[in-house]
């Protein structure tokens, strides 16, 4: 076989290897099979050439593939299984408050210490003047209904908090390179902390055994932030405040969406879906899914309505075969 201009030919050996550097110019599409591939027809090991159409495999395999690690990226085999076994450990708690009806009026004062609802919520709460915990029909409509209020009282000092647990214990969680959490709550402030009567609300996993030192929450007062909502994750008395969000402001008279997301890495908040915050500070110690207002000054009754609770906690690495 000679080239384009009859220089130096290319030959053909019999086993069907050209065996020289020369190279076949001009060459058109290939059009059947058992013609030469021009070069940009073809794919190139190095990636430089990519597909521009479906390949279809017939009854052949893709071998020794890479684990995929971004969107876009095959998956192999040993993946596919993993995922297999996640989806048998995913745990999905929640709670709506209901109590079976569409209003909970005239619903009595939970005890202080008692558990309710289908999560086991413990309660506790100090303070006078209508301190407690009440199955509420405020706030109630055709969406939003079976909710709980948490009234701090006229105290200057009363608190009411609700944690999930029950008979004396709380269900804690540890965070951990294999795991991945989800928290939702549904929220109402009907009136919101100022100079006169001054509230905080911490929601989220705070360690409420250690008076809420500790642990991975939303955080809202009149006195900080500018009243704004806050994370927070605290450890051994070292508080990181979430950063690199939006900033948003706590409002009243309306139900809230409140978020934490713990991807084996970083922990997100979010309110009404927007970003707030990350932070990947260290984090040792158990938090409780808990929510509580905690007064400081003023004494007028204020209070935290609750529509709903979920939770949901999966494994992003198999914990069996």
């Amino acid at each position: 076989m000679a080239d384009a201009d009859n220089a130096a030919g290319i030959t053909i050996d019999s086993s069907g290897q050209h065996n020289n550097s020369k190279v076949l110019d001009g060459l058109p599409a290939a059009t059947a099979t058992g013609q030469a591939t021009r070069w940009d027809e073809a794919i190139t090991k190095d990636g430089a050439k990519a597909f521009t159409a479906n390949q279809p495999m017939g009854t052949h395999k893709l071998t020794g593939l890479l684990a995929g690690s971004a969107t876009g990226d095959s998956v192999s085999y040993e993946q596919v299984q993993d995922v297999g076994k996640l989806s048998l450990l995913v745990d999905v708690i929640v709670d709506d408050f209901d109590t079976g009806g569409s209003a909970n009026t005239g619903a009595p004062l939970i005890v202080n210490g008692a558990t309710f609802g289908r999560a086991g919520w413990r309660v506790g709460y100090s303070g006078s003047g209508s301190a407690g915990v009440t199955l509420v029909s405020t706030g109630q409509d055709s969406t939003h209904f079976g909710v709980v209020s948490l009234d701090a009282g006229t105290t200057t000092s009363g608190v009411s908090a609700i944690c999930r647990g029950s008979a004396g214990t709380l269900t804690h969680v540890t965070w951990g390179t294999g795991q991945a959490f989800t928290q939702d709550w549904l929220i109402q402030i009907p009136t919101l902390s100022d100079g006169t009567n001054t509230y905080t609300l911490q929601i989220g996993w705070p360690n409420l055994t250690t008076a809420a030192t500790d642990g991975i929450y939303f955080e809202y007062s009149s006195t900080l932030s500018s009243g704004n909502w806050r994370g927070v994750s605290r450890a051994s008395s070292v508080t990181t405040l979430a950063s690199g969000g939006s900033t948003v402001a706590a409002a009243s008279g309306t139900w809230i969406h409140l978020q934490i997301t713990w991807d084996g890495t970083t922990w997100t908040f979010y309110v009404n879906g927007t970003s707030i915050g990350t932070t990947t500070a260290a984090q040792s110690i158990a938090g409780f899914p808990c929510a509580s207002i905690t007064k400081s000054a003023g004494g007028s009754n204020r209070n935290l309505l609750i529509d709903l609770y979920q939770e949901k906690r999966s494994w992003t690495s198999a914990r069996a075969t």
